[in-house]
């Protein structure tokens, strides 16, 4: 599996950059993590798994991505990105995570996702990815479209219309607020 990580908010602007979905790429982006360097970022953390860079097929965005080998026989098996200094994300307005993942597997996927914030806000996701497919994959962080009171619903309505997958809201739904991202983990 490959993934390539970026944060993206509904609001135009003049920044453009996902390869998956065109959907994205007029929406204002901060890209969280590349792999474009020589060598793996000092903050992620295989658990469970094998993680190396690669050039090979899949890869969506520059000429690079990450290639991870989970070991089907682990309960808990993935990597993580904890910079040390969390993402600043405050400023925007319906907050998205969005990377692009091909699963290079003879099996469908099903991938799990905990974003946290410094505040103590997590939300745990997953989706179901199909084998030998690249997918761009998503999941709304804030701005749900929840009222105080609602957290007995377990996801909400795909709110873009895009041809990306929507990761679904695993447990409860909470009025959270991000005004960084501390911790990814997949």
């Amino acid at each position: 599996m490959i993934m390539a990580w970026c944060v993206s908010a509904c609001q135009e602007t003049e920044e453009s950059g996902k390869a998956g979905d065109p959907f994205w790429d007029d929406l204002r982006q901060v890209q969280v993590l590349d792999f474009e360097s020589d060598t793996l970022p000092e903050a992620v953390k295989a658990f469970n798994a094998d993680i190396e860079l690669t050039s090979g097929s899949g890869v969506t965005s520059g000429a690079k991505g990450l290639a991870v080998s989970l070991k089907w026989d682990e309960n808990n098996t993935g990597f993580s990105y904890e910079p040390k200094t969390p993402i600043d994300v405050k400023d925007f307005k319906n907050l998205t995570l969005v990377f692009d993942a091909t699963n290079t597997g003879e099996h469908s996927l099903h991938l799990m996702a905990n974003v946290a914030s410094s505040n103590g806000s997590n939300n745990y996701s997953s989706v179901a990815l199909p084998m030998g497919k690249t997918k761009t994959v998503y999941l709304q962080l804030e701005n749900l479209p929840l009222k105080k009171g609602t957290s007995d619903m377990r996801d909400y309505p795909d709110p873009w219309g895009t041809n990306s997958l929507k990761m679904l809201v695993r447990g409860l739904l909470y009025d959270l607020e991000y005004p960084d991202i501390s911790k990814l983990a997949h």
